[in-house]
Parts: C-alpha cells; sequence; structure tokens
C-alpha cells in the first residue's frame, strides 16, 4: 500500500476489520 496512512491508523483498521470479520467467519458456524 503507498498511501500515507499513520500506522496507528492501520493497526486499527485490521483489529477493527480484520478480527471482527475472521472471528465471525468461525463464530458463524454457531
Amino acid at each position: 500500500m503507498d498511501i500515507a496512512i499513520p500506522e496507528d491508523y492501520m493497526m486499527t483498521e485490521q483489529l477493527m476489520g480484520n478480527l471482527p470479520s475472521l472471528h465471525q467467519e468461525e463464530s458463524g458456524d454457531e
């Protein structure tokens, strides 16, 4: 990615965007 975004923001995007997505996939079996 060649965008000028703070590393803190990218980390939040992954934690708030990636983690929930992966967690929902695993919890989607319930």
